[in-house]
């Protein structure tokens, strides 16, 4: 039962925000259909999103690993030409024994690192995203119940009903003084894990363009360029529209309701909650500031100013 609730509620306010909702529409079967409907248009867009973008890291791990094979392939050419060189590695490594003697057990390794990389990483980038796109939904959640405060009931079963004005707006306080909480409690147990990945991800960006102006395997480096590039981007997009949605988004929305037709507590706790959007909820990247847009684009920025100065010193 609390389940079937639940589902409701989140489907009238997925419908509102899709432009759906229709106040003139109170059958229960009727807003399941819609929102089923609505669901498995949202999940088949998030899937295509999620996938392009899973297959474009995968794509990047699975050309080293084909790279690997091609050296061996090209070596094995040799040896029958009678030309000694040293056997190809797919990743350069450091192994307690010689690796010419243990060619098998070294590049056995060596493939279970990429692999096991490309999960860790995918898997810690997915976790990351989705905390982030989380808590924006539950903003966009927040600013519907806040426009259409008056319209609402909390109680009897969540039909509409007018009324209940004074009742809303302070559950509406309490829910956002939660997500505030959540947020700050998030944040702290995360920025070190977002200073680490914003900054091996600006290293790796920088490192990768220097590697393809010196002309060094251009198809990997560009691609594993984008791939760094992308990964740098979603969770600077994410972590902005945080950012925004909890200050330009939630007190445009309380803006937007029909304050002015309510008793001055209404207004006074509307008032409140616009003060508190002043100061946005962000994600912090450990001392380095603010995690968003701008923070993105000034790593960009910094890559190339370090590509200009040793283009410099080299010439």
């Amino acid at each position: 039962m609390a389940y079937e609730k639940r589902l409701f509620k989140t489907s009238k306010y997925m419908l509102a925000i899709s432009g759906l909702w229709s106040h003139d529409i109170e059958n229960r079967k009727m807003f399941k259909s819609l929102y089923n409907i609505y669901s498995i248009i949202t999940q088949t867009v998030y899937s295509s999103c999620i996938i392009s973008f899973a297959v474009a890291f995968y794509l990047e791990r699975n050309q080293k690993i084909t790279e690997g094979f091609h050296q061996i392939y090209k070596w094995k050419k040799t040896i029958s030409a009678n030309v000694t060189i040293e056997k190809p590695q797919a990743v350069p490594f450091w192994f307690p024994f010689d690796k010419e003697k243990h060619y098998f057990l070294a590049m056995s390794y060596q493939m279970y690192h990429i692999v096991q990389t490309m999960f860790l990483v995918g898997s810690t980038q997915a976790l990351m995203n989705s905390v982030l796109v989380f808590v924006k939904a539950e903003l966009k959640m927040l600013q519907y119940e806040a426009e259409h405060f008056d319209t609402f009931s909390s109680v009897s079963d969540n039909v509409l009903k007018s009324g209940f004005p004074e009742k809303n707006l302070r559950e509406l306080v309490i829910k956002h003084q939660q997500i505030i909480r959540w947020v700050k409690d998030f944040n702290a147990c995360f920025k070190t894990i977002f200073l680490l990945d914003y900054c091996i991800t600006s290293l790796q960006f920088a490192t990768t363009l220097i590697q393809i102006i010196q002309g060094v395997k251009i198809l990997f480096n560009l691609t594993f360029l984008i791939h760094c590039f992308l990964e740098l981007l979603a969770l600077s997009w994410n972590a902005n529209e945080i950012l925004i949605e909890s200050s330009t988004g939630l007190s445009k929305a309380l803006f937007n309701s029909p304050w002015y037709k309510h008793s001055k507590y209404c207004k006074f706790l509307i008032r409140i909650m616009i003060m508190r959007c002043g100061k946005p909820l962000t994600m912090s990247i450990g001392p380095l500031g603010q995690m968003n847009i701008d923070m993105a684009i000034s790593r960009v920025k910094l890559s190339y100013t370090c590509l200009s100065l040793l283009q410099a010193k080299t010439t």
